[in-house]
């Protein structure tokens, strides 16, 4: 559907652009509200090795896992 299109798009991006980290986060986000935590967290944990980051965007990653953990009902740590 949709959150597939957008990850493929997203995947087809050089990301170096905070708007496009924006999108990720959401589609994120997204794919945990449709119960898809295990897609969820392999996107975010893409993040950090294919982006560079600066703190505020690094912050807004670190909040969006928090919320991730959060849906899944895990205490984030």
């Amino acid at each position: 559907g949709k959150l597939e299109e957008a990850g493929r798009w997203l995947d087809a991006e050089k990301i170096d652009d905070e708007q496009v980290v924006d999108v990720a986060l959401d589609l994120i986000l997204a794919l945990a509200r449709a119960g898809q935590n295990h897609a969820a967290r392999a996107r975010l944990e893409q993040i950090w090795p294919r982006w560079h980051l600066d703190s505020s965007v690094k912050a807004r990653v670190h909040e969006t896992r928090a919320q991730l953990e959060q849906k899944a009902g895990h205490e984030h740590q």
